[in-house]
């Protein structure tokens, strides 16, 4: 983490003067390039990790749990609109509310959804 630390200093340091001063387009396409090949390679790494930890934490600690669907909504964008299907479960003797993108309004209200959740952190699931 530390080197990640000192990363973004350096860049955050080498970047000041290019958009803050009135440069020209080359160093400021050269800055964009620095950002591209150090954040590029940063952000996929801590999103294959989080992936992998989800993937860990389930296979070691997922428990089979149902979950019912108790509302569908729609939220709406400027040029789109997601369907999302709340639903609530119970784990560890407390109950657990989650939504999820309705892909094509598959889930209706009153649906039964096969969960897998992890035990150690019931906000970590799947639906299989």
């Amino acid at each position: 983490m530390l080197w990640l630390t000192i990363a973004a200093g350096l860049a955050l340091f080498y970047l000041s003067d290019l958009w803050l001063d009135d440069s020209k387009r080359w160093y400021k396409f050269k800055s964009f390039l620095f950002i591209l090949c150090i954040g590029g390679p940063i952000g996929i790494f801590v999103v294959l990790m989080h992936k992998s930890f989800i993937e860990k934490q389930l296979a070691n600690y997922g428990v089979p749990v149902k979950g019912i669907v108790t509302k569908l909504y729609m939220q709406r964008n400027k040029n789109s609109q997601t369907p999302y299907a709340i639903f609530n479960y119970t784990l560890n003797n407390k109950v657990w509310t989650q939504e999820v993108i309705n892909t094509n309004s598959a889930i209706q209200v009153g649906d039964t959804l096969k969960l897998r959740c992890a035990k150690t952190d019931p906000e970590i699931f799947k639906i299989e």
